[in-house]
């Protein structure tokens, strides 16, 4: 049986690698024999990446995995609801994933231009169909390569951060809660301030009027004293004219017995001497 280069060719093609010692290198066939092979261990390389991603994607984030051309190879289960999607996983097996609904195709949209690019790219998706409207993903989409360059395809992480941005809007309502809170009690604060300030004020005033009040009332103090110093020197002069009076009458009193006695004696002389 005469070996032809077409049938060596199938043969190496086929797995019988042996057969590539009966080409010469140079020739057409032995080119197209070496290209195969190369073709085919990359191939076999892009499987073995493949089977190695699924087993780290086993307990990881939901993703899905597509080829070149965008069409879907491998959706996780924990995908279909994240997406929005109905069924089963295996229902969207090589669906392209742009065409799918909503944000879906988004998601697809971005891991063509992660293809096309040649490198990750990161958004934040939001709005899902089936979801709240606080729902949010991180959408990761990283291209798969071959050592020689070729794309592959490209993986597509979703992390849910639905409830960290949930939490991040309550940390924002809550410092704006505090700035709120805080504004109010420095204005209840300038209230208060300027209250003291108006009722500082008045005692102010009102120490002055009293320190006023008791100058006058020092003064009348004074006055009365004084006056009680005038009744008391006139009440004293009084008793001294009440007992120089009283001395007049007596001396007065005395004048008069005196008076009456000599009268008497007068008197009595007269009738001693005979007319």
């Amino acid at each position: 049986m005469v070996n032809t280069p077409q049938m060596l060719l199938h043969r190496i093609t086929s797995g019988k690698t042996a057969d590539l010692a009966l080409l010469r290198a140079d020739s057409p066939a032995g080119r197209a024999a070496c290209a195969i092979l190369t073709l085919r261990a990359e191939k076999q390389h892009a499987e073995s990446l493949f089977d190695t991603a699924l087993g780290a994607l086993a307990g990881a984030r939901p993703f899905v995995i597509i080829n070149a051309n965008g069409d879907i190879l491998r959706l996780d289960d924990r995908t279909v609801p994240l997406l929005g999607l109905s069924g089963t996983a295996e229902e969207h097996v090589c669906r392209p994933l742009a065409s799918l609904p909503g944000q879906a195709g988004s998601i697809g949209s971005l891991a063509e231009r992660a293809l096309r690019e040649k490198h990750a790219v990161y958004e934040e998706v939001s709005g899902l169909p089936g979801h709240s409207s606080g729902t949010c993903l991180l959408v990761t989409a990283e291209p798969l390569m071959t050592p020689s360059g070729s794309m592959l395809g490209a993986c597509i992480f979703l992390t849910d951060l639905t409830e960290q941005r949930e939490l991040e809007r309550e940390a924002v309502a809550r410092k704006v809660h505090t700035a709120e809170m805080t504004t109010q009690s420095l204005r209840a604060a300038q209230q208060v301030s300027d209250a003291s300030e108006h009722l500082a004020e008045r005692i102010q005033s009102a120490n002055a009027g009293a320190t006023q009040q008791q100058e006058r009332t020092t003064e009348t103090a004074t006055a009365m004293e004084q006056m009680n110093a005038t009744v008391m020197e006139v009440a004293r002069s009084a008793g001294e004219a009440a007992e120089l009076a009283s001395t007049t009458r007596e001396h007065s009193s005395r004048g008069a017995e005196r008076m009456q006695h000599l009268e008497h004696s007068i008197a009595g002389g007269a009738q001693s001497f005979p007319t």
